[in-house]
């Protein structure tokens, strides 16, 4: 089941089924990618690149609902995204908040999760907000199809809420060098650091940060 907020481009799904505080944590994500007249979206900056000549392509690992995908269509009309998203229902959702005849650009689909492990299970013994990639075999995960990074295709921003594999991501995406733009969920400050010695040695800077000793939060890099 869903419901709709108002989102950058009209109406926008989100879920309301499966465990109670679903749909309140789904709007509140939502929104903060959104942001509103006041404040700008948790992934958007003033120093991203406006791509004027060219419409970019955008990888968006861990899409859900397709939040990020609607606002990047927004901020950049024209892209081409492909989404990575191992959760059905979610992924289900996402394909009706990115299509329509108002929308301009493609939309690629892949239900997977991004991720070295051969054999990734997702947990779901949470709200949607908190589905991950288990680590453990626990009874409340399930199998899902992984995709190795390496296979990922080359794009204009990458861009990642993938509940902790976002250091897998940057460690074996093989198209950093010609990438302009990160935007990247961190889950723990082991992985933010990680993840800020990749971007620094591929030559990115840092326009957006979360506060320094965050465990959880959004940064943003660019390449000039």
């Amino acid at each position: 089941m869903t419901d709709m907020i108002d989102g950058p481009l009209g109406p926008f799904k989100i879920p309301t089924s499966a465990h109670p505080r679903t749909r309140d944590v789904c709007e509140y994500l939502s929104r903060q990618v959104f942001g509103d007249a006041e404040t700008l979206g948790e992934y958007d900056s003033p120093e991203l690149p406006s791509f004027e000549n060219f419409p970019p392509a955008v990888i968006d690992v861990g899409a859900g609902w397709g939040a990020f995908s609607v606002w990047a269509r927004k901020k950049w009309p024209g892209c081409g995204i492909f989404c990575y998203e191992p959760h059905d229902a979610a992924s289900d959702i996402l394909v009706e908040n990115t299509s329509g005849n108002h929308l301009v650009g493609s939309v690629a689909l892949v239900r997977a999760a991004v991720t070295t492990d051969p054999a990734p299970r997702m947990n779901g013994a949470e709200d949607w907000g908190a589905h991950h990639i288990s680590t453990v075999d626990d009874t409340c995960a399930w199998p899902v199809r992984g995709i190795h990074p390496r296979v990922l295709p080359p794009c204009d921003v990458l861009k990642m809420d993938c509940e902790g594999s976002e250091t897998e991501v940057m460690e074996h995406y093989p198209h950093l060098a010609t990438c302009r733009a990160l935007l990247i969920e961190f889950h723990t400050v082991e992985k933010r650091a990680r993840v800020t010695g990749v971007a620094l040695e591929a030559g990115f800077v840092r326009v957006k940060a979360a506060p320094e000793n965050a465990s959880y939060g959004v940064d943003v890099w660019v390449k000039s």
